[in-house]
């Protein structure tokens, strides 16, 4: 959690800022949306599968936490951010556990 804090203080202090402007109608649903779909979230290069809404999870924190596609972007409170990025880290941490461990069935398997 630390490290996230320091993420989002050096990304926003030194020139990033924010491209996105807060709503809190975005910030509740994304809450939400973390609430009830934690478990069969999909991570991929840019965004994340939340249910039916894909997330912008790149460009911490310009656009971060943005709904991908739809027509007016807003973006969730720092809170939520972490929540999100903490999510995130996990789930590609779980799919980098899976792949080394078949790599190290494989190799055993020599």
């Amino acid at each position: 959690m630390r490290n996230f804090y320091w993420r989002w203080a050096v990304s926003t202090c030194f020139g990033m800022g924010y491209l996105k402007e807060y709503c809190p109608e975005w910030d509740a649903a994304l809450n939400r949306l973390i609430d009830r779909h934690w478990e069969s979230v999909q991570v991929g290069a840019h965004t994340a599968q939340l249910g039916k809404v894909r997330v912008w999870i790149e460009n911490a924190f310009y656009a971060y936490g943005t709904e991908y596609g739809a027509g007016a972007e807003f973006r969730p409170s720092v809170r939520t951010m972490r929540r999100l990025d903490s999510l995130v880290r996990h789930m590609q941490d779980r799919e980098e556990d899976k792949k080394r461990n078949q790599y190290l069935a494989r190799v055993r398997a020599l």
